[in-house]
């Protein structure tokens, strides 16, 4: 069975484990159950099969009944203004619309968001229904501390669990949290009688307090960084060198609702049009006109000062009013669009304005993994002498994205 010269090692290995006492046939195998247990119990975990076979199913407390008679237990989750939330063990989460709900009863307490009472950071409200609630006939009826309340669901934008509603209100994020993002890269090479390299990279970062829809703004931080290097080489022939780097700043401050104060910071360098480096810093006013889960647009105007230096040129201190439009939108499936566009007239020279705009679709692909398609266009109404005015990008990049904390 075994090849010839492992014979006489067995033959020694036998008699040695003849002559062993049973106190060393102990050890041998209770050193084999030792270094085998682990391996046993990483396929195999007797206590999740007991506790599946003996411990008994939590009975669920909450109750859905819809309009065409099936009914199903579980746990309520959420609601909004039209829909509803409903976890239930069979058919895991389940939304429909309000209208398809004849009855609902549930026994954890919920805040009532009701229409027309904002809700600020820091600021306990005294008008949000708090209880256990059952739903029917249009109405929910909320079991407080006071009684009962009967509330016309037309007068309900949403229901938030206890919890998290006074989470939300009572806690404010430290300066790490509540930040959402993205980071993308691309890079294209050719080798032939040209070699050509260039490289690609997006960053965008947006911290809104609070985090969520139902709280009045607070206050929003965005961050955002472009950047394109680009290299030709031919042998015998001077190297072409492209190198185009946007970075911009801005902090909000809401004072109301809809509008907020704001700062801003943009800097530019672009080889394309002979701009070594342009610093804008300006301060304004903004109007959030759109906000809801699908699309969002902000409109600002602010005071700037511009320090601008093109090649072979004099530094250019200019001060003018730049003028921003922020764009969002979001399409099925999680595709979404941004949109980023500024000009800015200056005042002590009015040849020397200059425009941005930045637009892309963002494609998710898979788990945080998203491909983002990005145009920009900086236009500078007074270039370096021998440059054009504008320069336009298109980038292809594979962008990881951040998702709130």
């Amino acid at each position: 069975m075994f090849p010839v010269h492992f014979d006489p090692f067995l033959k020694k290995l036998r008699a040695c484990f003849r002559k062993a006492s049973f106190k060393s046939h102990f050890v041998i195998v209770a050193v084999i159950h030792y270094i085998s247990l682990p391996i046993f119990f990483m396929f195999f975990n007797p206590l999740e099969v007991l506790s599946a076979t003996i411990s008994p199913e939590l009975p669920s407390t909450d109750l859905l009944i819809l309009q065409n008679g099936d009914s199903l237990r579980g746990s309520f989750v959420k609601a909004g203004k039209t829909t509803i939330s409903f976890k239930s063990q069979d058919i895991g989460v389940l939304t429909v619309g309000w209208t398809k709900v004849k009855y609902l009863h549930v026994s954890e307490h919920f805040a009532v968001l009701l229409k027309g009472v904002r809700i600020r950071q820091g600021h306990v409200p005294q008008r949000i229904p708090e209880g256990s609630f059952d739903f029917s006939n249009g109405k929910i009826s909320v079991r407080s501390s006071s009684g009962v309340i009967q509330i016309p669901l037309e007068n309900v934008v949403g229901l938030v669990d206890e919890k998290t509603f006074d989470s939300m209100i009572l806690k404010s994020p430290h300066l790490w949290q509540n930040w959402s993002g993205s980071i993308g890269a691309g890079a294209s090479l050719v080798e032939s009688t040209q070699s050509l390299e260039t490289f690609n990279a997006a960053i965008s970062f947006l911290r809104t307090v609070p985090a969520v829809s139902w709280l009045e703004p607070d206050n929003r931080t965005v961050l955002g960084f472009t950047s394109t290097y680009g290299n030709i080489s031919q042998p015998g022939v001077p190297s072409v060198q492209t190198s185009i780097y946007h970075g911009d700043a801005e902090q909000d401050e809401y004072f109301s609702r809809d509008f907020y104060a704001l700062a801003q910071a943009i800097y530019d360098h672009n080889s394309t049009t002979g701009l070594n480096l342009q610093q804008l810093y300006g301060a304004g006013f903004g109007y959030t006109a759109i906000r809801n889960s699908i699309q969002e647009l902000n409109l600002s105007l602010a005071a700037s000062y511009t320090d601008q230096k093109f090649q072979a040129q004099t530094a250019q201190n200019l001060i003018g009013m730049t003028f921003s439009v922020i764009y969002s939108y979001k399409f099925p499936y999680n595709i979404l669009f941004n949109e980023n566009s500024y000009v800015t007239p200056q005042f002590n020279n009015s040849r020397a304005w200059l425009a941005y705009l930045s637009g892309g679709l963002t494609i998710p692909v898979i788990d945080s993994f998203s491909l983002s398609l990005q145009a920009i266009d900086n236009y500078w109404n007074s270039p370096a002498p021998g440059f054009v005015d504008n320069s336009f990008q298109m980038n292809l990049n594979l962008t990881w994205t951040l998702s709130p904390s």
